[in-house]
């Protein structure tokens, strides 16, 4: 088992608690982690058994960006879930953060991180 990381993945969405909030895109920069086999892929120094980072950071930019949400949690579980369809991947930390308008000068940003993963 390995892991391949991505971090900072810079994305937009509709997040927040309230209607005016998720008026507008609003910047957040997300992370992901992936556990997945990797002998498979070190054996044959194939992308093809490997994890295409280009290809996960396209689909957290277009889900972030399609799905509006109150919480980062639920955007964070949402991201894990839709990572979790390619069958390489056995299990995802996703680490999401925003910098609110409401905290300026009080916080450099707020987050989440979530896993999520397939157990037997």
């Amino acid at each position: 088992m390995g892991k391949i990381f991505i971090e900072g993945i810079k994305c937009r969405a509709r997040i927040g608690t309230s209607s005016l909030e998720r008026k507008e895109y609003q910047p957040l920069d997300i992370s992901v982690q992936l556990d997945f086999p990797m002998d498979p892929s070190i054996n044959t120094d194939s992308v093809n058994l490997s994890i295409d980072y280009e290809t996960i950071v396209a689909l957290v930019q277009e889900e972030s960006e399609s799905k509006e949400c109150a919480l980062l949690e639920t955007l964070a579980a949402h991201l894990c879930a839709v990572i979790l369809r390619n069958p390489r991947v056995e299990k995802v930390n996703v680490e999401i953060e925003k910098f609110p308008v409401s905290l300026e000068n009080q916080v450099q940003r707020v987050g989440v991180r979530l896993s999520r993963g397939h157990f037997s």
